[in-house]
């Protein structure tokens, strides 16, 4: 296994790896905002793989404080936690939708056809 990539928010940490020819995405730490992304709140202490919740192949990954986004080889962004600010790509609307997303959920783009370079996360936002 070659790491590629790691990535830190205030109590995760993700890892981008390569593993027999193809990346796989692994969380760990905290997660009571969902913000490791396997699905669960409960602490992670040791390294989960949450690839299989990701379709295609990552090819970086970028954490702010309690959020995790993914960028994939064929241009699209999957995003995971904590996400009240707006942070993972939609308007947080208080009794419609919940403010964590426990396990990596596709982002809508604006315009797909736009190719993303690059995606780096702030402690509260998202740029890509």
């Amino acid at each position: 296994m070659f790491v590629l990539d790691v990535t830190f928010g205030f109590t995760t940490g993700h890892i981008l790896a390569e593993n027999d020819g193809f990346n796989r995405v692994f969380g760990f730490g905290k997660s009571d905002k969902g913000q490791v992304g396997y699905g669960g709140t409960l602490t992670k202490y040791m390294p989960v793989d949450i690839t299989a919740f990701i379709p295609g192949d990552v090819i970086q990954i970028s954490s702010g404080a309690y959020h995790t986004v993914a960028l994939t080889e064929d241009n699209r962004l999957f995003g995971w936690g904590k996400a009240s600010r707006g942070q993972l790509g939609y308007k947080y609307k208080k009794g419609e939708n919940t403010n964590h997303m426990k396990k990596p959920t596709e982002i809508e783009l604006e315009d797909p056809e736009r190719y993303i370079r690059n995606v780096i996360c702030g402690s509260l936002y998202t740029l890509a």
